[in-house]
């Protein structure tokens, strides 16, 4: 097998393409905001912006209170809140490495199944 045929075979079942580019940070950005992840980024989306609407709120209410136990309970709020945004990334992140290692894997088994061919017909 050809290299074009191998990222041929690539191309038709992933949505970018893998030339030399392939791993790059780029890449990953297209792949996570491609058409297969559209749900992952609406639910990182969606949760980032609850947890943002939140931390505000806790600092203002933070900013606002005179009691030390209120104050207490919205800095609290407000380190969960980004710890909640941390962990939104974080599956995102999992994700795109998840998609990466699928498309490595498959890349790897055509190579094996080019070698064995080669090997066949010695």
């Amino acid at each position: 097998m050809m290299q074009e045929q191998i990222d041929k075979m690539m191309e038709d079942n992933y949505d970018i393409s893998m030339g030399d580019s392939f791993g790059t940070y780029m890449d990953m950005i297209r792949a996570f905001y491609g058409k297969k992840m559209r749900w992952i980024v609406a639910i990182v989306w969606f949760w980032s912006l609850v947890f943002l609407a939140l931390i505000i709120v806790s600092l203002v209410i933070f900013i606002n209170s005179e009691v030390t136990k209120t104050q207490i309970i919205c800095a609290a709020i407000f380190v969960s809140g980004w710890v909640g945004i941390g962990v939104a990334k974080e599956m995102a992140w999992s994700m795109v490495n998840k998609n990466l290692l699928s498309r490595e894997i498959k890349r790897l088994e055509i190579r094996v199944a080019e070698l064995s061919e080669i090997v066949r017909n010695k």
